[in-house]
């Protein structure tokens, strides 16, 4: 509250240059997709020991968890699982060495 008030228009921590804490999209309840994107992918990775990661492309942010012989895809833009990722991938992050999700 202290810096809200006293920062006109407020604290913004969503930059198109940094992702958000998983604090900050907590306390804050705010995020961009790839801050919502990396959270999830947090909680259901430790929670569920699934294996996975998060991709951004050039028109979406996905997170990315393996499945059987296949993954399971969530559209961190609309919040919902999808079938397919969009676009050229621009970054991918994972906990293997190299971040391949393959």
């Amino acid at each position: 509250r202290f810096f809200s008030a006293s920062m006109p228009g407020g604290i913004n921590f969503c930059r198109n240059h940094r992702i958000m804490t998983a604090d900050q999209v907590i306390r804050c309840k705010t995020g961009d997709a790839k801050s919502r994107a990396l959270l999830f992918y947090s909680v259901v990775h430790i929670s569920e020991n699934i294996s996975g990661g998060v991709i951004l492309t050039d028109c979406g942010v996905y997170a990315v968890f393996q499945e059987n012989a296949g993954y399971r895809i969530y559209d961190m833009e609309q919040l919902m699982e999808t079938d397919r990722i969009c676009g050229k991938v621009k970054a991918a992050i994972s906990e293997k060495e190299g971040g391949n999700l393959s």
